[in-house]
């Protein structure tokens, strides 16, 4: 934007408008890009997000049913839940970077 050897030839043509239309088209084009791949990602976060929440709860009411059951213990119970929130987190954690890498 240092360079005015420009400016004359812009207005003597009267190119200001072709300029600016341009330069709009161009923000309009990048902004619509942006917002496609927004709406994307977010559509992934929330499917994982749903899927996950299905998962724990499956996992969660076996557990509960095994205690009740007798099948299990509190200790086996908690060993199990604990397991299943760690992977569930490194399995979001890991999703989450592949879509950071992917952008």
């Amino acid at each position: 934007m240092g360079n005015f050897s420009y400016a004359k030839d812009i207005r003597l043509f009267g190119m200001k408008d072709f300029i600016v239309e341009k330069y709009s088209q161009e923000q309009r084009t990048q902004l619509d890009g942006s917002m496609k791949i927004q709406k994307i990602w977010l559509n992934a976060k929330n499917i994982f997000a749903v899927v996950s929440l299905l998962q724990e709860a499956l996992l969660y009411s076996w557990l509960c049913w095994s205690v009740i059951k007798g099948g299990m213990g509190i200790g086996d119970f908690t060993m199990y839940a604990t397991a299943i929130r760690t992977f569930s987190g490194a399995l979001g954690g890991l999703l989450n970077d592949i879509s950071h890498i992917k952008q």
